[in-house]
C-alpha cells in the first residue's frame, strides 16, 4: 500500500502526530511519502516531498496544491490521508483530480472551535466539504461531539503518541514546571507566564518551543522562566525528565498530544481543560483550572506539594496512558480504516463497471 500523507504545517502536535504513525506504516510494509513545508529528519528524504519554505499564505497555499497535483499523477497512490484545515481544505477543493482514490481527512482540531471570528462560516465550510471525502477522522471524543461533517463519514480515533519512556525512570529531583508547545496564541503561553510572575514562586517554568504563526506578545524576561527553544528528541525526554509536573495553558485544543507526552513520561498534567484535554486531565487525576486567577492560586499551591504525592500522580498518568493511548492501537485502527474505504471505493468501481 501506498499512502500520501499531506500537511501544510508540521511544528507541534502534528509533526508528534505524524511522526508516530508515519514510523509505525512503514514498520507495518507501507510505503508512506509526506508533502510538507518543513524538513523532517525521521522519515527517508526520498519519501519527503516540499512545496514550499516561506510562511502561511495565498502564494504557499498555491504552491501546495501544484505540488499535491504533481504527486497525485506521478505516484500511484492508494490512500491520500490530509493532516490540518488548511491542507484539508486545498486538497479536497481539489478532489477531481483524485477522485478515483480514496481520501481522509484529518482536522486535528475544528477551525470552528477556535476563540478566532466567523464561526458559522468555517463550519459550513467544513460540513460541505466533507461531502469530497471519504471518511473524517476526529481525534477526541471533543472533536466527535463537535463535528459538523456527514455523520456516516465521522470516525473517532483517538491520538497516541510514541512511549519513549519505561515507565520506571527515577523521577525528578527538583520542582520544576515544563510548558512544551508553540508560542501561539492558541497554546495560552503568555497566561501561564503572566500568571508565573504574579505567583512569585521559587521553582523554574522550564518553556520549549517556539513561535509559528506569532500572532501574540511573548514576554521573555521573566526570573524563573528557562527558554529552550525546539528540542530534539533526547533533550527534550530529558526535559520531561527532569520536570515534576507539565502545564498545557490553551485557548482551545481539539485534543493535546503534549498531555499524553506527559503522561508517557509519569509527569501529573495541570492544564485549562478546554477541548480534549478536560477528558484526558480528569482521567488522569491532573489539575484543571478556569481562570487566570484560579492558575495564580495553583501555581502557588504547587510549590507546597510533597515531591512524593507528584510522583505518584504521575504513575496514575503513566498508566492510564499504558491502557488507552499506544500508538500501536491508533495506527491500527487507521490501517483498518484505510482497508474499510479502499474495499468501499473498490466497490462502487465493480458496480460502475
Amino acid at each position: 500500500m501506498r499512502v500520501l500523507h499531506v500537511a501544510e504545517a508540521l511544528r507541534g502536535g502534528v509533526d508528534t502526530y505524524l511522526r508516530g504513525l508515519l514510523k509505525y506504516q512503514q514498520s507495518q510494509g507501507v510505503e508512506v511519502h509526506l508533502l510538507v513545508k518543513e524538513d523532517v529528519d525521521w522519515l527517508p528524504k526520498e519519501y519527503v516531498h516540499h512545496y514550499d519554505k516561506g510562511g502561511r499564505g495565498f502564494k504557499s497555499l498555491f504552491r501546495l496544491a501544484k505540488e499535491y497535483i504533481r504527486l497525485v499523477k506521478r505516484l500511484e497512490i492508494d490512500i491520500i490521508h490530509l493532516h490540518g484545515t488548511f491542507a484539508g481544505f486545498v486538497c479536497r477543493m481539489l478532489k477531481g483530480i483524485s477522485k478515483d482514490i480514496p481520501l481522509i481527512y484529518c482536522a486535528h482540531g475544528w477551525s470552528y472551535s477556535k476563540d478566532g471570528a466567523f464561526p458559522s462560516i468555517y463550519k459550513s465550510v467544513e460540513k460541505c466539504l466533507s461531502f469530497f471525502c471519504d471518511s473524517v477522522i476526529c481525534i477526541s471524543h471533543h472533536d466527535y461531539q463537535q463535528s459538523v461533517a456527514v455523520k456516516e463519514k465521522n470516525v473517532l480515533v483517538e491520538n497516541a503518541v510514541e512511549d519513549t519512556f519505561y515507565g520506571n525512570e527515577p523521577f525528578a529531583t527538583k520542582k520544576q514546571l515544563l510548558f512544551v508547545g508553540r508560542f501561539d496564541r492558541q497554546k495560552g503561553l503568555d497566561i501561564l507566564l503572566s500568571a508565573y510572575k504574579k505567583s512569585c514562586v521559587n521553582y523554574a517554568l522550564v518553556v520549549v518551543g517556539e513561535g509559528v504563526h506569532n500572532d501574540t506578545y511573548i514576554e521573555r524576561n521573566i526570573s524563573g522562566v528557562e527558554f529552550k527553544g525546539w528540542l530534539k528528541e533526547a533533550a527534550l525526554k530529558e526535559e520531561y525528565l527532569n520536570s515534576a509536573a507539565v502545564i498545557i495553558p490553551s485557548r482551545w485544543e481539539g485534543f493535546g498530544l503534549v498531555a499524553l507526552e506527559a503522561m508517557s513520561a509519569s509527569r501529573m498534567v495541570i492544564s485549562s481543560g478546554v477541548g480534549g484535554l478536560k477528558h484526558l486531565t480528569e482521567m488522569s487525576e491532573g489539575i484543571i483550572y478556569s481562570s487566570e486567577e484560579e492558575l495564580v492560586s495553583i501555581l502557588k499551591e504547587f510549590e507546597k506539594v510533597p515531591m512524593k504525592k507528584l510522583e505518584l500522580k504521575g504513575r496514575i498518568a503513566r498508566s492510564f496512558y499504558e491502557s488507552n493511548y499506544s500508538i500501536e492501537k491508533m495506527s491500527n485502527k487507521i490501517m483498518q480504516l484505510y482497508e474499510v474505504v479502499v474495499s468501499k471505493r473498490n466497490e462502487l468501481q465493480a458496480q460502475v463497471e
